[in-house]
């Protein structure tokens, strides 16, 4: 019996690196994509944190006002930047989305050609294995067979009166 070989398994293990590449692509993406959002909670943060010390300092002036509201005016413009590069990155996200969609669609279509052929492999398998189990009982049973009739032949022509000793002084065995 030879053991099971999946013809395609190359082409398998290929389909299979390239979803894993594509998983990788995908995972690079969303890291990109967290970085914008961490970028934008920063920013977020520090403004608040400026606005908060600017009202908490009890010597107010107009320069520490003007200077938190060209900060306040940079937040605004970067997180406006910030959001158009996130909408761009989630249509590539999107897309890369499918591709690794599509990438796992082929392996699982090979994945389950090969569970096929391993099932018609081990059902042919278990027919030969049958085959030969009745080949071998049908062999023992004919040289039981081949035996029993060798000792049914020495025991007959063993007890046979005519051809033994006791039959010439006309004694019979029993």
């Amino acid at each position: 019996m030879k053991k099971f070989e999946f013809r395609l398994s190359r082409v398998l293990e290929y389909r299979e690196e390239e979803a894993g590449l594509e998983r990788t692509r995908l995972s690079a993406l969303r890291s990109q994509e967290k970085t914008i959002e961490d970028e934008k909670n920063f920013l977020q943060t520090q403004l608040i944190e400026a606005r908060d010390e600017a009202i908490g300092d009890s010597a107010l002036q107009g320069s520490t006002l003007q200077t938190l509201a060209q900060f306040k005016r940079y937040v605004t413009e970067r997180t406006m930047q910030l959001d158009q590069t996130k909408a761009d990155l989630q249509l590539k996200i999107n897309e890369q989305r499918l591709r690794v969609l599509e990438a796992d669609r082929r392996v699982n279509l090979l994945l389950k050609l090969k569970g096929r052929k391993q099932q018609a492999w081990t059902h042919e398998q278990d027919k030969e294995l049958e085959a030969l189990a009745a080949d071998s009982y049908t062999a023992k049973l004919a040289a039981r067979r081949r035996l029993t009739d060798r000792l049914d032949t020495t025991a007959q022509i063993e007890l046979n009166p005519a051809d033994s000793d006791l039959g010439s002084r006309g004694l019979t065995p029993f």
